[in-house]
């Protein structure tokens, strides 16, 4: 038990450092002690093991303490060590994403997708990673998949989603299967969360709220720190609760609030087919119509009816 004890440390350990590699451009061993409050031992021996793996690239010499020490070799993570794959399944689109093993872009690309069955959206994908093995220049190739979907996603499976149609379809284990790497299956929401969490406070609040609105609304949760699901992963599906209108008729959230639903009100009240930037733009200009649309949608008046399904 002693050993089991001893061997989570030092991969928890071994984490931390790489999480520092990660978020520093450049560091040091001595650096990484000090940050993670880790003895200078731990750290050299999870150094010289990253370094036989090939996770680190040096990166010259740093200058001096005031004290006039030896000028600390430093390093960097090494960028191609590998890549990651990153999809976002959209409503009407997919976004590909590939970056190497320190977030650099190596490409991103959107294309509209017409068919909103999977299997069609999966081929698309497999044509992709099958492509970007052609190019890759780095040690050991695709390392992890990611995918961010529009939908209730409850233990690695999409289990509803309104603009998918899955068919009973396993995305996460036929890619895992497929191309031998960890594949992460998550509502797009709650991966804003994430990101806010990890990388977007200064601050490091506890409790976060993101807001995701497209065709549909979406809620990410963050609540003391980890990531909060609800039941069955439904915690942040707020678009499909309901909302009373200006009539008092109660109606869905996103038909009221949704992107969609302000661009064909645009339509209904201007004639103008907008899309999201012309939208955007109408409003920072000041259109009365536009403004209106925008002003009624945001309408603090309005009172929610959450639903409870199950």
């Amino acid at each position: 038990m002693v050993v089991d004890s001893r061997s989570r440390i030092r991969f928890k350990n071994r984490e931390l450092v790489l999480q520092q590699l990660f978020n520093a451009e450049v560091t040091s061993r001595v650096e990484i002690a000090r940050a993670l409050q880790l003895n200078k031992s731990t750290v050299s021996s999870i150094y010289n093991e990253l370094d036989q793996e090939g996770f680190i690239e040096e990166a010259g010499r740093g200058d001096s303490t005031s004290s006039g020490g030896r000028k600390p070799d430093l390093v960097k993570l090494n960028k191609r060590y590998g890549y990651v794959a990153s999809f976002e399944i959209g409503t009407a689109h997919l976004r590909m994403m590939f970056n190497y093993l320190n977030g650099e872009i190596i490409s991103y690309e959107q294309v509209e997708q017409e068919e909103s069955d999977l299997l069609s959206i999966m081929k698309v994908i497999k044509e992709r990673l099958r492509k970007m093995t052609d190019f890759d220049n780095t040690q050991e190739g695709l390392l992890a998949i990611g995918f961010a979907i529009h939908g209730v996603v409850n233990d690695g499976k999409i289990t509803d989603s309104p603009f998918i149609e899955t068919d009973g379809l396993d995305l996460q284990k036929y890619f895992e299967e497929n191309f031998g790497v960890p594949v992460i299956l998550e509502n797009e929401a709650n991966l804003a969360a994430v990101f806010e969490r990890d990388f977007g406070q200064e601050d490091e609040d506890k409790d976060i709220v993101t807001i995701s609105i497209h065709r549909g609304i979406g809620a990410g949760v963050i609540a003391n720190g980890r990531l909060y699901r609800g039941y069955r992963g439904m915690a942040g599906e707020i678009g499909r609760n309901l909302i009373a209108d200006t009539e008092g008729k109660l109606v869905k959230v996103e038909n009221l609030c949704s992107e969609e639903s302000l661009l064909a009100l645009a339509r209904q009240k201007t004639g103008t087919k907008y899309k999201r930037a012309t939208f955007a733009q109408a409003y920072r200009e000041g259109v009365p119509e536009i403004e209106s649309i925008v002003d009624e949608s945001m309408d603090r008046k309005h009172t929610i009816t959450i639903r409870d399904d199950n």
